[in-house]
């Protein structure tokens, strides 16, 4: 579908007065195309990022993003070129669940499996990932879900958006709005970590993390841990 196709159908549902602008909202659905192909690739992405050795050192790596310096464990690293101390674009991390440590000899099968475990970057934060206006876009392209007990709802994209296939997780945080988006049905490259999740780490940082979609239910509890293991990484030292 053309892109001033789906951005009319955006601004129409959202009103003559939208919360954000026409570029913005172009800004988010390229965004979106791209994240498609992202979260589809991600199983065989992520398999060949870790294809080399494991670490099991707990030393700590002083590592710089944009402007601010984190001290992370070397085993909770997953890209071997970033284990140590230096300046990287975007920090690629992964950590067991719910444990939230980094990789163990005793631990090594779920590492290699990839099974409960959480893929974590960070990054420098951007116009791109202000929460607020990503969720209108996404919004005012899904249609109502059913609730779960759990407290979220998921919502199908609409055809237009080009993201069928697709679900929305919404649910409401103690202060803003939660989201996440899963791929849904079968797809033979796609075996793990189907769930991804944008959010706000510090002052000027952005986390995303991708989850088995088993663990929705426990999207409160998850978010929680994500976010507490992550913020220690700034006051590590």
């Amino acid at each position: 579908m053309q892109q001033g196709n789906l951005t009319s159908i955006v601004l129409a549902r959202i009103g003559s007065k939208p919360a954000i602008s026409k570029r913005r909202v172009v800004l988010y659905l390229v965004l979106l195309a791209g994240l498609v192909t992202a979260i589809e690739t991600v199983g065989t992405s992520m398999l060949q990022l870790i294809a080399g050795p494991h670490s099991a050192s707990t030393k700590l790596r002083r590592i710089v993003v944009g402007e601010q310096i984190l001290h992370v464990p070397e085993n909770m690293i997953r890209d071997r070129r970033q284990r140590q101390s230096g300046k990287v674009e975007q920090l690629e991390l992964y950590v067991k669940w719910p444990e939230m440590s980094g990789f163990t000899h005793s631990e090594s099968s779920a590492f290699n499996e990839l099974r409960n475990i959480l893929l974590i970057t960070i990054r420098s934060r951007s116009e791109t990932d202000m929460q607020d206006s990503l969720y209108s876009v996404h919004e005012h392209l899904t249609v109502a879900g059913e609730p779960l007990p759990s407290g979220l709802e998921l919502r199908p994209f609409i055809p237009e958006s080009g993201l069928e296939g697709e679900l929305l997780a919404v649910g409401r945080l103690p202060v803003g709005r939660y989201l996440a988006r899963c791929l849904i049905g079968e797809r033979e490259h796609v075996q793990i970590n189907r769930c991804e999740r944008h959010t706000s780490l510090g002052d000027s940082l952005t986390l995303v993390y991708r989850f088995p979609e088993h663990l929705l239910p426990e999207w409160r509890i998850l978010e929680r841990k994500v976010l507490e293991r992550a913020s220690a990484l700034l006051q590590e030292r």
